[in-house]
């Protein structure tokens, strides 16, 4: 039986810098992007390539790498970017994006309130 892909965002800002690096990585393998787009930091010229894959997949280019964009991605390159992150880095997504979930929740307390 296989396992449903775990869902993920990543958009503009986002800080698990190794899975967006992973993700650049394989946008350029598959010609979406130059190589000068692998930052690690999701930015415009990140957001453009992920429109460009939106696109040849027939979906709204938001720029947005969202659930869409990654089982399209996994479905015309045969890639997971999951696993690869996981296979290249030794540290599992899962815990990556809950520590990222719990540090988000630290900054939030941490910073005034705007009222």
């Amino acid at each position: 039986m296989r396992r449903p892909l775990m869902f993920f965002k990543l958009q503009p800002g986002d800080t698990r810098y190794s899975l967006v690096t992973v993700l650049q990585c394989v946008l350029v393998a598959a010609n979406f992007g130059p190589p000068k787009i692998i930052t690690g930091e999701y930015d415009k010229a990140t957001m453009t390539a992920v429109r460009k894959l939106q696109l040849k997949l027939g979906i709204t280019p938001t720029g947005v790498y969202d659930q869409e964009a990654q089982q399209g991605l996994k479905a015309l390159c045969g890639v997971d970017i999951l696993k690869l992150h996981n296979a290249f880095y030794g540290v599992s997504v899962e815990s990556m994006t809950l520590a990222h979930v719990q540090a988000r929740k630290k900054e939030e307390k941490t910073q005034p309130s705007a009222r």
